[in-house]
């Protein structure tokens, strides 16, 4: 019922602020004259009747002085001729005599309009025990007694007045207080009628005064809400309220900024459409829930859709990235789209596939950056480039590479002894320039042999065919292994090897493969050493595993090559590196069997200041043997 109540109150409120204000104004004055008009016509009213009584108790002391005599003497027919004489005052009812014991000695009556008559049927009666004036208001046939309440309803004010303090009995006077009531009444009617002029004269007093601004906050209010429309227009300044000026003046800024940031906005957007529909990459975005929110061209074309209304609103997981490159499911918790929604971050896969319309895999590149507001996630935006022809054409290099390795190797390891051969004297001892061409075809041979080793090796790894034989074993015997089969080649280039730090831990790894490592670095070491130079090596604990470093104090690495040095046949540009040899694959390959072997691998460099290549692997883990 309240909810109900409260529903048809709102209804009929207006809407419209300079309603609103006309009629909280309205209802305002209203009220307060009412107010004061009640609070007028009650003091009036009150005052009028005090003075009843006050003119009620003097006429009974009057009539009370005369009584006493004739009381006392038993004189009734003078007592009835006093009440009817007293009768003619204006607005007497009646007036009686009440003896001590209760018993009524005379009674007057006067009707409204009618002359006084004396009423013989006597009642006893009760006076108050209170022997002073007692007075009581008649409301109808009800009596109250001395309050000064006073109901509009009431007729007549009684008085109970001792005679001679009640000795000689009691005088009973009814006064009628019409008279003071209808007064009142008018009194509340002139009033009204005064309040309700004046309600009137104030509200079209205030309508007027207040029209010219409510009317310009009213349009304010109108603009305000069609802003997102008329951005860039401008609203009347209105001459009056200063809070109205300053109000207009900030719309007015508000629209032209609006409109500024719109057409930058719009700008913006354009220009982002046309690089988005100009990239030779595909390129879509999801929203926090996965949901494709655009995708360009170049998504469409290389996944076989004909129209965007085709992706945009599904779900792009289920839609491309589904399965595996085997078909296998591809949870969507395990998508590394979903990655960069949950970690917030960027995230790059080398080589996925997405799938096409008609259910062809494609093998692809691809990038997936989170957009973030405020620290909430709104999405993600996803580019991509499909490498099939880069996978084509690296099996294409990869075949090509280990033909010609093993086609090269079998005549190459032939020819390469027959020079040995040659060069030692074996066939007869050669003099002067044919020796120093043998030599030289020697040495060239085998550096060939290294290669094909070395491009050999890498293919393996890259194809994952290269076999590891883990054992958990002290890594200070491989270290000490190596530096004895790398002793004489530091020997050719002056450099000695020292080791300065140990420890003696245990490693789960290919002693082979890590030699090799060890080989490799050493090597390179000694090559850009200076002649006399020390190489150093230390083995230490980091956390939970175990770094080697070798220390050179050679020419540095310059910083525009550092990027590169673990890419596959990087040198640095230049002709001193050139003359150290090498075929630019012993780093790639080294990267790639310490990654094998769960390790890390890097280096730190100083130009002209040498070189630290370090790697570090767990300590003592257990692991299968695979080959």
């Amino acid at each position: 019922m309240k909810s109900s109540t409260h529903s048809w109150i709102f209804r009929l409120w207006p809407r419209r602020f300079v309603r609103q204000v006309t009629l909280l104004t309205s209802l305002m004055i209203a009220l307060g004259t009412l107010t004061l008009t009640s609070y007028l016509v009650i003091e009036v009213s009150q005052f009028e009747l005090s003075n009843s009584k006050e003119r009620l108790g003097a006429i009974a002391e009057t009539i009370g002085l005369g009584l006493t005599h004739h009381i006392a003497v038993h004189d009734y027919a003078e007592i009835e001729q006093l009440l009817l004489h007293a009768t003619n005052y204006p607005g007497m009812r009646s007036l009686t005599v009440v003896d001590t014991s209760g018993r009524t000695l005379s009674e007057i009556r006067r009707k409204k309009g009618e002359a006084a008559e004396t009423i013989f049927n006597h009642e006893k009666l009760t006076p108050p025990s209170a022997k002073s004036n007692h007075f009581e208001w008649k409301f109808g046939s009800r009596s109250q007694g001395n309050s000064l309440a006073l109901g509009l309803d009431a007729s007549e004010l009684n008085l109970w007045h001792p005679i001679e303090n009640g000795d000689f009995g009691w005088l009973k006077v009814s006064y009628s207080v019409e008279n003071v009531l209808d007064d009142a009444l008018h009194l509340i009617k002139n009033s009204l009628l005064i309040a309700v002029a004046g309600i009137v004269l104030l509200i079209l007093t205030l309508s007027h005064l207040l029209q010219p601004s409510l009317r310009a906050l009213s349009k304010a209010t109108d603009f305000a809400h069609d802003l997102t429309h008329i951005r860039g227009q401008q609203i009347q300044m209105h001459s009056g309220s200063m809070e109205i000026e300053q109000l207009e003046y900030a719309l007015n800024m508000t629209s032209q900024q609006l409109f500024t940031q719109d057409t930058a906005l719009r700008r913006s957007s354009e220009s982002l459409q046309r690089l988005l529909d100009s990239m030779a990459e595909g390129a879509y975005g999801i929203n926090d829930k996965g949901i494709c929110t655009f995708a360009n061209p170049a998504f469409l074309k290389t996944l076989g859709y004909d129209n965007v209304s085709e992706v945009l609103g599904q779900p792009i997981h289920v839609l491309i990235h589904h399965s595996h490159a085997d078909g296998s499911p591809y949870p969507i918790d395990e998508c590394k789209i979903r990655c960069a929604c949950i970690t917030k971050e960027q995230v790059h896969v080398d080589d996925e596939v997405l799938w096409r319309k008609d259910g062809v895999a494609v093998p692809v590149e691809y990038w997936a950056s989170p957009i973030m507001h405020d620290g909430k996630l709104l999405g993600v935006i996803s580019t991509f480039v499909d490498i099939s022809e880069r996978q084509r054409i690296n099996q294409m290099k990869r075949e090509f590479v280990s033909t010609v390795s093993h086609e090269l190797r079998t005549p190459l390891t032939s020819i390469s002894g027959a020079l040995g051969l040659l060069a030692g004297g074996a066939l007869g001892e050669m003099q002067g320039q044919a020796k120093q061409i043998i030599e030289m075809a020697h040495k060239n041979s085998l550096r060939l042999n290294l290669l094909i080793n070395d491009l050999l090796d890498m293919e393996k790894l890259l194809a994952g065919k290269m076999s590891f034989e883990f054992q958990v074993q002290p890594l200070m015997e491989l270290v000490e292994q190596a530096l004895e089969s790398i002793h004489a080649y530091g020997e050719k280039y002056g450099v000695h090897f020292k080791c300065i730090a140990r420890e003696e831990v245990q490693v789960n790894v290919d002693s082979n493969r890590l030699i090799q490592v060890l080989n490799n670095f050493l090597s390179n070491a000694a090559k850009f050493s200076a002649q006399g130079g020390q190489v150093e090596i230390t083995v230490k604990r980091v956390n939970a595993a175990v770094r080697v470093e070798i220390i050179d104090h050679g020419a540095g690495i310059p910083e525009a090559f550092r990027g590169r040095i673990f890419q596959k046949f990087s040198q640095a540009d230049s002709s001193d590196i050139r003359q150290k040899g090498g075929t630019g694959l012993g780093l790639a390959i080294s990267k790639e069997l310490i990654e094998r072997m769960d390790g890390v691998i890097g280096f730190d460099s100083q130009e002209k200041h040498g070189s630290v290549f370090y790697f570090e692997l767990p300590l003592n883990t257990t692991r299968v043997t695979t080959r």
